[in-house]
């Protein structure tokens, strides 16, 4: 059998991973690092959910909400790829770009399923007035 080393943040997402000196081997299947990008964005975006439902819970906007959001996402994991975005996202809203185009543009550009599907469905609760509360809590729950 063929066994493939693969880097250590990457063990999560390897099936039946050998351990051998300190490296990770994998056999026959090896994912590669935009799947692992993909996959830790999608977890993060979930936790994202949560938290954007939480402070809309609390009373705040959602364009105050996304900055709390960066602040507890930044705190769970670190600068990520996520949390650059939603600063960059911080930043249009001070432009004046509506927030429903970020998140389109935040699902085109990553690829996620999951994203895509989200950004949809914010844009049509956004510029139908839907209860933003309830779609994210069970946005949230059906993604998670």
């Amino acid at each position: 059998m063929l066994y493939y080393r693969v880097k250590p943040q990457y063990d999560n997402y390897c099936k039946n991973p050998k351990i051998h000196d300190g490296n990770i081997y994998v056999a026959n299947e090896l994912y590669t690092e935009k799947e692992v990008q993909k996959q830790n964005l999608n977890r993060q975006f979930k936790d994202l959910l949560d938290s954007l439902s939480v402070i809309l819970q609390a009373g705040y906007s959602v364009e105050n909400a996304i900055a709390g959001c960066a602040g507890e996402l930044e705190r769970l994991y670190g600068k990520t790829d996520l949390v650059e975005e939603l600063h960059y996202m911080m930043s249009q809203m001070k432009l004046s770009v509506p927030v429903e185009k970020l998140f389109m543009d935040l699902g085109q550009r990553s690829q996620v399923e999951d994203i895509e599907s989200f950004a949809v469905v914010f844009q049509a609760a956004k510029r139908s007035g839907g209860d933003l509360k309830k779609i994210l809590k069970k946005t949230g729950q059906m993604l998670g």
